[in-house]
């Protein structure tokens, strides 16, 4: 199953190997990451990529929301639909 976070953790992948990808992902993030998905992100998603130092870590938290994932938006959001659920 295609879920968000095995997209990220490929995004995250390719960044460890190629490093060309991961400048892309951290000069044009929006762009970088609608080309890899092939999907187009709603203009008004803010995508900030950040780089940890051995020093400094960053713990991400999902945003709070009132609307839960089901199934069928999980399946959806997986399938490319992100600017269409994004938009609900």
């Amino acid at each position: 199953m295609n879920t968000r976070r095995s997209f990220e953790d490929r995004l995250i992948e390719r960044s460890k190997h190629d490093p060309i990808f991961r400048d892309s992902l951290l000069e044009n993030p929006h762009e970088t990451i609608e080309k890899e998905a092939k999907a187009q992100l709603p203009e008004n998603v803010t995508v900030t990529v950040l780089e940890e130092s051995p020093k400094h870590f960053y713990l991400v938290l999902p945003a709070k929301s009132s609307h839960e994932l089901d199934d069928s938006d999980l399946d959806y959001i997986s399938g490319g639909g992100f600017s269409d659920w994004w938009n609900k």
